[in-house]
């Protein structure tokens, strides 16, 4: 899993740094601002939830989860073909929105189901494997949308 992340965080970088850009007048370019950009917004975001879930599942379920049949639900996950058109018409700024705001709505989602908390109940095992296989597996289809970008 860390491999597709740090896969899908590394190919979106330069898009990211599309937001400082004007569609239309000049921008001033500095090495910083393209090394800030990524790091601040798909490191806090994608990145951190990511960590979050994989720190999660290897505290309270001992590193594993069944993912045979995981399916992630619509409201987790980018929409890819938003994605796609977005950076076809090269929108770049407005795909990497998408993508972020798609982690975002999943850090809202581990915030709400509270996985932590269910593990403190063990009559509550397998909520808390339902939401962590959720939660990966929308952490999977996000980075997968990201790494399989140009």
């Amino acid at each position: 899993m860390l491999a597709v992340i740090r896969a899908g965080l590394a190919d979106i970088s330069v898009s990211r740094s599309a937001r400082d850009v004007g569609e239309i007048a000049d921008t001033d370019f500095t090495v910083a601002r393209l090394v800030h950009r990524p790091n601040g917004d798909l490191a806090n975001a994608l990145g951190n939830t990511a960590n979050r879930l994989a720190s999660l599942v290897h505290r309270k379920c001992s590193g594993r989860i069944d993912e045979q049949h995981a399916e992630p639900p619509p409201h987790l996950v980018s929409p890819d073909d938003a994605v796609t058109s977005a950076i076809a018409e090269f929108r770049l700024r407005d795909a990497a929105h998408l993508i972020v705001d798609a982690t975002r709505t999943l850090n809202a989602d581990l915030a709400a189901t509270e996985p932590w908390r269910l593990a403190t109940d063990p009559a509550r095992r397998l909520e808390l494997q339902q939401a962590l296989t959720t939660q990966v597996a929308a952490v999977r289809a996000i980075t997968a949308d990201v790494a399989s970008r140009p």
